[in-house]
C-alpha cells in the first residue's frame, strides 16, 4: 500500500468505473436531459436529498446524478456497492469515539444522501477507499455518536470502531493505508 491507494477490487473497481463513467457520453447526455439541481439537508457535511428524477439513475446504478464535469469526489453514491448497516450510538461502547470526528480527523471526505424511503447513506472517501454506510432508522449522526453496525452474522458480536481502519474492517474492506506509512520504512528516532 505504499502507492496510498486501496488494494480493495470493489472500491478500486468502483473508482475506475466512475473515472469511465462520468467520461461516457450516454451518461452526460442521461445526467444533463435530468437538469435538476441537487437538494440539501442542513447537516454536519454536504446531505443530499434525492429526488423522483434520481430514481432514473437507478439504470446507471446510481443512488442519485452526479455531475460528470465536477471532480470533487472520487466516486458518487452507488446502488451497487456493497454497505456497511450501521446506526448512530449515542452512548459507544467500550470506546467513545465519535464517528464524524473519527473520519474528520483522518481526513476523510463525508457525504451522505437522504433516500426517498427515508434511509440514509453516509459516503466516507478516504485516499482510493472508499466505503458507504447504510442507517435504516434515516437517524442523523450526533457530534458525539459512535456507530453501532449490524454484522452479516448471526452472532451477537461487538466490535469497537476507535481509529478509522476499524470502521474499513467491520465493513469487510481493507482499511486505507495510513498517511506517511511505506512498506519497509524504518523509525527515526532524534
Amino acid at each position: 500500500m505504499a502507492d496510498g491507494k486501496s488494494r480493495d477490487p470493489e472500491a478500486v473497481r468502483a473508482v475506475h468505473a466512475w473515472a469511465w463513467m462520468r467520461r461516457d457520453p450516454g451518461y452526460r447526455a442521461a445526467w444533463a436531459a435530468q437538469a435538476a439541481p441537487p437538494r440539501f439537508e442542513p447537516a454536519a457535511f454536504p446531505l443530499r436529498v434525492q429526488t423522483e428524477a434520481d430514481r432514473l439513475a437507478a439504470d446507471w446504478s446510481l443512488l442519485a446524478w452526479q455531475d460528470p464535469w465536477a471532480g470533487t469526489w472520487l466516486s458518487p453514491f452507488w446502488s451497487g456497492l456493497r454497505m456497511l448497516v450501521g446506526e448512530p450510538d449515542p452512548e459507544p461502547w467500550p470506546d467513545p469515539t465519535p464517528l464524524l470526528s473519527l473520519l474528520a480527523g483522518a481526513g476523510a471526505r463525508v457525504e451522505g444522501i437522504r433516500l426517498l424511503n427515508g434511509r440514509l447513506v453516509l459516503k466516507a472517501e478516504l485516499g482510493h477507499a472508499v466505503l458507504q454506510v447504510l442507517v435504516p432508522s434515516g437517524r442523523m449522526f450526533a457530534p458525539g455518536d459512535g456507530i453501532a453496525a449490524k454484522l452479516d452474522t448471526s452472532l451477537p458480536l461487538e466490535a469497537a470502531v476507535a481509529r478509522i481502519g476499524d470502521l474499513w474492517r467491520v465493513s469487510g474492506r481493507l482499511p486505507p493505508p495510513r498517511k506517511g506509512w511505506v512498506r519497509g520504512a524504518k523509525i527515526t528516532h532524534l
